[in-house]
């Protein structure tokens, strides 16, 4: 992400280059997801509407005002994957040199995202799930193979260079090992991200609602997951009925994500059904928050319009923008609230850190 800011340093040398930076990443996963649309045939206006979606997600929105890796992370991610499908289709060099230097980037960004490979190799499975296609398809996968290969090389090139440095790899196993017991917080997370923070479940729930009641497997699931995530939320001592069943809806909503994709032999939303848990091998991790999900948010924006065009046109248009102004309200009311606690910080450093210091003392804080 350092590499990122230097342009920004560069050009402004204050917090306007990054917010413009993360603009332009924003702007590149628009303009990816759409194209993937578009690839996937989904016809207008729903294709470009995805990129809508996209944008209108609270936690996609509200990371976009910040200079974490997270909005980059899924620029690239989603950018390698659109090139990816791109290289699958005209078999250029030049598209599959790109995808993999796009996801390997996308890795060093946020590790998790070696999960692409796999999911594109589903992505192009086609209508059969046997595992004849991935062997006779290594060639088309070859991209996505080589990414990781070029994060290590660029982590290689770009390691600190002092003794005790260490590395991203070592950061992450040493706060994962030490936090074993988030796991079950972590777990109940995901699910409850993708209904409130994300802008999926709901819209998907309103959508297949009928479907998914009349599942068994689904609904044994969310009950599952509610009693599983009450019995976390007791332990940890922060139960909460309203959670546990949001976090049922988010467990029903996702299996019926990937159920009716396996029912229905198809590989594009059983792909993007994986891509939405892309955050699972962040789970031993010391947490596992919204901004974790925001590389999943193109599959999420895809997989609604691949729904919408099969229902009602009212219905569809009513559920897109309800979707959109609510998550466009939540997005911009985080944003807001994390305006005030920066300003904050501002003053704390303005009022009584600057003057000690031109004082001439030494001014100790504790933050990361």
């Amino acid at each position: 992400m350092a590499w990122l800011l230097v342009p920004a340093v560069l050009v402004a040398n204050n917090e306007l280059g990054a917010h413009l930076m993360q603009l332009v990443m924003l702007w590149i996963a628009v303009f990816s997801t759409i194209s993937i649309a578009r690839a996937f045939e989904i016809k207008e206006p729903w294709s470009t509407l995805s990129g809508v979606i996209l944008v209108a997600m609270p936690t996609v929105l509200a990371m976009a005002g910040t200079a974490m890796p997270d909005v980059p992370a899924m620029a690239f991610g989603v950018a390698g994957i659109e090139r990816f499908i791109s290289w699958n289709q005209t078999r250029k060099f030049s598209q599959a040199t790109l995808s993999a230097t796009l996801v390997g980037i996308g890795i060093l960004l946020r590790p998790h995202l070696i999960v692409l490979v796999v999911i594109g190799a589903v992505l192009i499975n086609g209508p059969s799930f046997s595992l004849s296609p991935f062997r006779n398809r290594l060639k088309a996968l070859t991209p996505l193979i080589l990414a990781p290969v070029i994060s290590f090389v660029i982590a290689l090139i770009t390691k600190d260079p002092a003794p005790d440095s260490g590395s991203i790899s070592s950061s992450a196993l040493k706060y994962s090992f030490n936090s074993v017991s988030n796991i079950g917080s972590n777990v109940i997370a995901l699910p409850i991200h993708w209904v409130l923070a994300m802008a999926f479940g709901l819209p998907w729930l309103a959508l297949r609602w009928q479907r998914i009641l009349w599942d068994r497997l689904s609904l044994l699931l969310a009950l599952l997951g509610t009693f599983t995530t009450a019995i976390v939320l007791a332990a940890m001592q922060k139960f909460s009925i309203t959670l546990s069943i949001v976090s049922g809806i988010g467990v029903a909503v996702l299996c019926d994500v990937l159920s009716d994709a396996w029912k229905r032999r198809d590989s594009t939303q059983l792909g993007l059904g994986l891509w939405l848990l892309i955050a699972l091998p962040t789970v031993p991790y010391c947490h596992l928050p919204a901004k974790y999900l925001v590389v999943s948010a193109p599959a999420a924006a895809l997989l609604l319009v691949r729904e919408m065009v099969q229902v009602e046109l009212k219905k569809a248009w009513f559920i897109l923008c309800t979707t959109v102004v609510v998550g466009i309200g939540l997005g911009i009311a985080i944003l807001r609230a994390d305006e005030t606690f920066t300003r904050i910080g501002r003053r704390a450093a303005i009022e009584l850190v600057a003057p000690n210091v031109a004082s001439g003392q030494h001014v100790w804080y504790i933050g990361h």
